[in-house]
């Protein structure tokens, strides 16, 4: 009995929880945006370049999966990171 009642907690906990990945790609993004938005009103050396080219890296790597997502579904991950 108490084995159904904690794989049942369990169940219930994990459905509750955020899209993490979404979360991530999410935060990546914003990141890239904030790099991209210095390089237009400052001089480009260099080490910005090396890291605009990381965090595009990271972007790629951490969205794949949501790459084909329709825009509906998209928006309710996107909801969800933001509570």
């Amino acid at each position: 009995m108490r084995f159904y009642l904690f794989s049942t907690l369990i169940f219930l906990a994990s459905c509750s929880s955020k899209d993490t990945k979404m979360c991530d790609c999410l935060e990546a993004g914003e990141k890239l945006n904030i790099l991209s938005a210095k390089l237009l009103t400052s001089d480009v050396t260099q080490k910005l370049k090396d890291e605009m080219i990381k965090l595009k890296t990271e972007k790629t790597v951490k969205c794949k999966d949501f790459q084909t997502m329709g825009g509906e579904e998209m928006l309710k991950l996107k909801a969800e990171c933001q509570k």
